[in-house]
């Protein structure tokens, strides 16, 4: 089987939703799902399993390190991400 890479995309759409779950298929630790919803939602609304209507992809964490790594990653993305507007916000104002 050739291995493949399927881009989940958040942001572009409200049907996406995001959703933890703890000891998920019996593996201990937390899962982090990313779901198509059957409905829109806005951002920061909260959803319940009954409205989830596929799961895309799971991040399973099974060990705390892995999650701290991950999260880790995560806000070194957010912090660059943040940079690069304060520099474009200064850039438009010059």
């Amino acid at each position: 089987m050739k291995d493949r890479n399927y881009p989940i995309i958040l942001g572009h759409q409200y049907r996406k939703g995001v959703m933890a779950v703890r000891n998920y298929r019996g593996l201990g630790g937390y899962a982090v799902l990313l779901c198509r919803l059957k409905k829109d939602y806005q951002t920061g609304e909260v959803f319940g399993l009954e409205d989830v209507k596929s799961v895309e992809t799971e991040l399973v964490f099974t060990e705390r390190e892995a999650l701290e790594i991950t999260v880790r990653t995560m806000n070194k993305i957010l912090d660059e991400w943040k940079e690069q507007e304060e520099q474009e916000g200064q850039d438009a104002a010059v």
